[in-house]
């Protein structure tokens, strides 16, 4: 149903609260119940700004109870949502969002940047695009639908402080009364009375034939507008699916009063209907799968006999959804994602479905949710040994099939661990894991091979079950229960007896190491001491985090760590990509761990590991409490060691300005050269961060110091991009001459790279035109090699050496041959380049 109609939501533009808004910025906030048309109105606004304000830009973002990817409940989504928007502009990336890019893709993670990042990045592209005269126009829909609202509010509000923004949103709670804003209230529904009546005109017209009908429905409902558009709706919906006009007038003289109510009667329809079963498995698949739902695999979800423990060959691929579940609970979408028709859905189904009072409800808690959900994803994984996915695989039943094995490959062991506790309150769920998990099956080797993991801090984006036995997988996913039932016999000798056969219970796995490791990384504490009660060794050295420990400090699991360490584990055991627990905690920020760790003596400045120290950890992330921390344990500040080299390489790379001033306040010494960048100042430079480079050269730092990748700060800018940086390092006199590095200068770097315009500054700053140097010998050669034919004539113009030779290539005439550039090849030879190699 179009939920808009022509012709409404004008009112909003004479509304007093609204215009003096859109003329001086901060706080608008549209408070009205569930169903008033918020959502409605905030997508014609969104309309209304884009099409009104050309110097603006608009951001918006909608949460929804009802999603299933996080994205919309909670307050990463926003952050995310509004720095996409804001950062990507006219087909261009702002810079300050392209060195969060550079920041994140660093390293063998590949971790997303942290949140305190993420804002500053936000930050900095609003005061610039404000700076720059833009208006900036930010709209929120359904805040009280947001998981972290204090978050939200927080981020709005230091938001909405700058100039020249505006943010708007809508809840149904009231501000708060220490919330400075303007507010207009849906509640007082004279607002919209006019709104609803177009709206009740326009869907009378497109659902009823009859006008007769139609009339009386129009004077039924023309004296509840105040009820709100979403109760119309449904009751529109209800009297659509009335066969007679006895039936629809009998419906007219005993309406709902209100949501709830209408609710209760959709379910109550079903209650004895043949679908009631098929209803209550897709209201719990709605309520507690972890992703949205396509209709096929809704489609799946219908073949699955749980009572007999098998799938139905054929699926039903298309069926009418009505037949199963009232349209005003359940809805498809055009993309045909079948969903619940509003967050009121939702939360009357969450906060009635145990009320003794409401007996029309099915049984929708989420521990019988999760725990029925696994046991079909089971089912379904088990069964598909009858089935050859590559067999008409264009069918529609293959397709359906498909798209839930993917879901049931992902989630099941999710759906299965859920209660809140973690373990597995339903035995039925628990004979299917054991069932599944026969390491010589099909299925069990299909999904090893199948399921991808992109969480717990790993490298691995993919195949981390691949040389793992069940005990390692169970233990990951902490499913105590099945983790007690395979440790069995052995005690003693540290095994478990799995499909009659004798297995080591420290197997490694080349990811998730140990199965206590695997425990540990998830916190598992149950599962951990199950392991450990086995006789597993508790420092057993292996797979990505080297020990369980490390594992557990990673994710800051307080209370494992505190269970390994009784166990004797060795707090300062070596190994693994953090190289010690107390590298690995810092890593994440987790003071009390690490205050936990110096407890049982953990050495600060062990050496190991990506970071090399815990210091250059904390700093990596900009963890100011953990720093000061480890300082006050005597963590040497200007240790060398790790991928940068030192704890303010880190710092200065991550943009984190409160870091970098703490750790100079501790005399970090600036000019320490070391690790991929050679020196803080580089390392800033090759990030943007304007304040940090000033604040390092502020100490008389070398900036023409030479180390790291990109030989200078000069050249690390210049590979970037960054106009500004390499502007204030020229005024302050770096040598555009130095030589070092991948590219030999700053001038070979910008001519292999394109960019014509910082070429031109280098050469006003008399950068020397033929050096040779680097990978391409000179800037020529550079820019032949990659075709810059306009960059090409400007070397040239400038007195470049056509037949210089060295670098990779030779000449630039060899270059631009190699890689068939025809454009340079003549303009070289116009410029009497040596054609010796044209021969060959």
């Amino acid at each position: 149903m179009d939920k808009r109609a022509d012709g409404t939501c004008e009112w909003i533009l004479r509304v007093p609260a609204y215009l003096k808004w859109r003329k001086g910025g901060n706080i608008l906030w549209i408070q009205g119940k569930a169903g008033s048309g918020k959502t409605i109105l905030m997508t014609s606004n969104i309309d209304s700004l884009k099409k009104t304000s050309n110097s603006s830009f608009v951001a918006y973002h909608y949460f929804d109870i009802c999603d299933k990817t996080g994205i919309k409940t909670g307050h990463q989504g926003l952050l995310w949502s509004l720095l996409l928007q804001l950062g990507f502009q006219d087909n261009k990336i702002h810079p300050a969002l392209e060195s969060l890019y550079e920041i994140s893709k660093h390293g063998l993670l590949n971790l997303r940047p942290i949140t305190s990042q993420v804002i500053d990045t936000l930050m900095k592209i609003i005061r610039d695009l404000t700076q720059k005269g833009h208006w900036i126009h930010i709209i929120v829909d359904a805040l009280n639908e947001c998981k972290e609202m204090h978050l939200v509010l927080d981020l709005l509000v230091e938001v909405a402080n700058f100039s020249s923004v505006g943010v708007m949103l809508s809840s149904c709670n009231h501000p708060p009364k220490e919330l400075s804003c303007f507010i207009i209230s849906l509640d007082n529904l004279s607002l919209l009375h006019e709104d609803i009546i177009v709206f009740l005109d326009s869907q009378i017209q497109i659902m009823f034939k009859s006008t007769t009908i139609g009339a009386m429905i129009k004077k039924t409902f023309i004296n509840k507008t105040d009820k709100g558009f979403r109760y119309i709706e449904c009751q529109l919906k209800l009297l659509k699916a009335k066969e007679t006009l006895l039936k629809i007038k009998r419906l007219l003289s005993d309406l709902p009063k209100d949501l709830k109510e209408s609710y209760a009667m959709a379910l109550e329809i079903y209650k004895e209907s043949d679908y009631y079963e098929d209803m209550e498995n897709l209201l719990l698949w709605l309520l507690y799968a972890f992703e949205p739902l396509h209709m096929g695999q809704v489609a799946a979800i219908f073949s699955i006999d749980l009572k007999h423990s098998k799938v139905q060959s054929e699926m039903q691929a298309f069926f009418e959804l009505e037949k199963i579940v009232d349209p005003i609970l359940v809805t498809m979408n055009n993309a045909n994602m079948v969903q619940l028709a509003h967050a009121s859905v939702q939360e009357y189904l969450l906060e009635n479905y145990n009320t003794s009072q409401i007996t029309k409800l099915p049984n929708l808690n989420a521990q019988l949710g999760h725990s029925i959900i696994a046991q079909m994803c089971l089912t379904f994984l088990i069964q598909q040994d009858n089935y050859d996915a590559l067999d008409d695989a264009e069918s529609s039943d293959s397709k359906n099939r498909i798209m839930f094995d993917q879901y049931a490959t992902q989630y099941w062991a999710a759906h299965a661990q859920y209660d809140g506790t973690t373990s597995m309150p339903y035995e039925n769920t628990v004979k299917l894991v054991e069932a599944f998990l026969q390491e010589d099956s099909r299925h069990f080797t299909k999904w090893q091979s199948s399921y991808t993991y992109n969480g717990r801090r790993m490298p691995e984006q993919g195949q981390i079950f691949s040389d793992c036995n069940p005990l390692q997988i169970v233990a990951f996913f902490g499913l105590k229960e099945i983790a007690q039932r395979l440790l069995t016999n052995n005690i003693k000798t540290g095994a478990y007896i799995q499909n009659n056969r004798l297995s080591d219970i420290d197997s490694v796995g080349h990811a998730i190491g140990t199965a206590t490791q695997a425990a540990a990384s998830g916190g598992y504490k149950e599962t951990v001491q199950i392991l450990l009660e086995h006789k597993a060794d508790v420092n057993a050295l292996g797979g990505f985090y080297g020990t369980a420990l490390q594992a557990a400090a990673s994710g800051g699991y307080k209370e494992t760590i505190e269970l390994l360490l009784r166990y004797n584990a060795n707090v300062n055991a070596q190994g693994g990509y953090y190289g010690t627990a107390l590298q690995a905690a810092a890593s994440g920020g987790h003071k009390e761990t690490i205050q936990l760790l110096f407890k049982y003596n953990a050495k600060v400045n062990t050496q190991g590991g990506y970071y090399g120290t815990a210091l250059q950890a904390a700093a990596s992330g900009g963890y100011n409490e953990v720093i000061q921390l480890l300082l006050k344990h005597h963590a040497g500040i200007d240790i060398q060691a790790g991928y940068y080299g030192t704890a303010l390489e880190a710092a200065a790379f991550g943009g984190f300005k409160d870091t970098v001033q703490l750790l100079l306040k501790y005399n970090a010494n600036a000019n320490t050269l070391g690790g991929q960048f050679g020196t803080a100042l580089e390392a800033a430079a090759f990030s943007g961060h304007k304040e940090i480079l000033e604040m390092l050269l502020e100490q008389n730092v070398n900036i023409n110091a030479q180390g790291g990748y990109y030989g200078t700060a000069l050249q690390a800018a210049v590979v970037k991009g960054h106009k500004h940086i390499i502007k204030l390092l020229l005024e302050l006199h770096a040598d555009v001459n130095v030589q070092g590095g991948y590219y030999g200068t700053a001038l070979q770097a910008a001519a292999f790279l394109g960019y014509r315009e910082i070429i031109e500054v280098l050469l006003k700053h008399n950068a020397d035109v033929n050096i040779q140097r680097g990978e391409y010998g000179t800037a020529l050669q550079a820019a032949a090699f990659e075709g810059h034919i306009d960059i090409v004539v400007l070397l040239l113009h400038h007195g470049a050496n056509v037949n210089t030779q060295g670098g990779y290539h030779g000449t630039a005439l060899q270059a631009a041959i190699f890689n068939k550039h025809n454009d340079v090849v003549e303009v070289l030879l116009e410029h009497d380049a040596n054609d010796s190699s044209l021969k060959y």
